[in-house]
């Protein structure tokens, strides 16, 4: 990004990686995003989780909130868990959801992290 260092109190990423299917890509987004934000500083965001899911699973909401049902989605999580963590952030809040947009397709990963 064409930015200078510490530039941002907080980052944005929306769907991101979604786009970004291999971790070194990953990695190079979360790095570049910890760069640009000051000490302190928020990079927020959600990602959809794959495979999509049934409607009527789509609606367990609370059972999926209370754990991690579906490996797949367990296995992205701890993806973008790790490329944070080793990227320098630390997550405030974390969890499963929908995207208003997106509701009838994907749940979504949300999180909020802090630049530590």
């Amino acid at each position: 990004m064409p930015f200078d260092d510490e530039s941002f109190d907080i980052v944005a990423m929306g769907y991101l990686h979604d786009t970004l299917e291999e971790k070194s890509v990953l990695k190079e987004a979360i790095d570049e995003s910890v760069r640009v934000l000051k000490p302190n500083g928020y990079l927020i965001g959600d990602t959809p989780l794959h495979p999509m899911r049934p409607r009527y699973e789509r609606l367990r909401v609370l059972k999926l909130l209370s754990g991690i049902d579906h490996p797949k989605y367990a296995e992205q999580i701890r993806s973008y868990q790790e490329a944070m963590n080793n990227g320098g952030l630390e997550f405030l809040k974390e969890g499963i959801g929908f995207n208003r947009d997106n509701i009838q397709m994907y749940l979504t990963f949300y999180f909020v992290t802090q630049k530590k």
